[in-house]
């Protein structure tokens, strides 16, 4: 063996450290980076679920996820907000119902609305179509 290769081979045993000290470095990186981008998904993610979970104790969720109250709850609702009731009385034939609204709070009837039972449905007015509304506005002008 000459020299020359002598040192050929010791200067590719010191290429071939080198390249294996720089590789075990660029891993090492590698899992560091790799370790910080965990926990910063993991981060992000329990952020994410605490702001979902405020919201939805909140009450900041948008309509698609929550349901529509039944008209029962709905009723309900306004009650507890004006604790007014409606009362109905049915004339003797029944085609005529007269509505009066009692106040829990004052314990006092205010005088409603007259109109057939048919447009009363569960205690809730039945949708006005416009020519129950020109009747209603007829009406108020006759009784005069």
């Amino acid at each position: 063996m000459t020299t020359a290769s002598a040192l050929s081979q010791t200067a590719a045993g010191r290429d071939r450290e080198a390249f294996a000290r720089l590789r075990h470095k660029s891993e090492a990186r590698l899992a560091r980076e790799r370790a910080r981008n965990t926990r910063l998904a993991l981060l992000c993610y329990g952020l994410l679920a605490a702001l979902l979970a405020c919201g939805h104790y909140f009450g900041w969720t948008p309509n698609f996820l929550t349901t529509r109250p039944s008209p029962a709850e709905a009723a309900a609702k306004r009650f507890t907000e004006t604790r007014t009731g409606q009362v109905l009385f049915n004339s003797a034939d029944g085609a005529v119902c007269r509505e009066l609204k009692f106040n829990n709070d004052t314990g006092k009837f205010t005088p409603g609305r007259t109109a057939q039972c048919d447009e009363f449905v569960n205690g809730e007015e039945a949708a006005a179509t416009p020519g129950a509304r020109v009747q209603s506005i007829r009406e108020g002008f006759s009784k005069r």
